[in-house]
């Protein structure tokens, strides 16, 4: 039986999910997988050779990990995905990518429930 924060943590995404979604495409292989995400952002500062930090930022895309399923089998994130996201007459795709020293998605929870995919937006296309 989920411990109580477990519950807790699995009703939230549920909410954000009904709530605070935005209906996205996970894109990989050329297949497509229709998902609901919430929007989110991580910034990386980096220090450089002793120089300045560089600042970088990712869009993040936080999802279910049990809906990322393909050809019936699930899956996890890899550097080269990509997720396109409709808004304003426009699609805009966002290429899964390793940032920084980072791995290309985490873990939101101790639980494996929800996933913070990072990307960067690669293409604007008009509808």
């Amino acid at each position: 039986m989920p411990d109580v924060l477990e519950k807790g943590l699995a009703w939230l995404g549920k909410m954000n999910s009904e709530h605070r979604s935005t209906p996205v495409i996970y894109l990989r292989d050329g297949q497509e997988l229709p998902l609901t995400t919430t929007i989110g952002r991580t910034v990386f500062q980096t220090a450089r050779d002793g120089g300045p930090f560089e600042t970088s930022e990712a869009r993040d895309f936080l999802v279910d990990a049990k809906t990322l399923i393909l050809s019936g089998q699930p899956f996890l994130p890899r550097p080269g995905d990509r997720i396109a996201e409709e808004r304003e007459g426009k699609r805009f795709v966002h290429e899964v990518m390793a940032l920084d020293d980072e791995p290309c998605f985490r873990w939101c929870d101790p639980y494996r429930i929800t996933l913070r995919i990072h990307t960067k937006h690669i293409l604007t296309e008009v509808l």
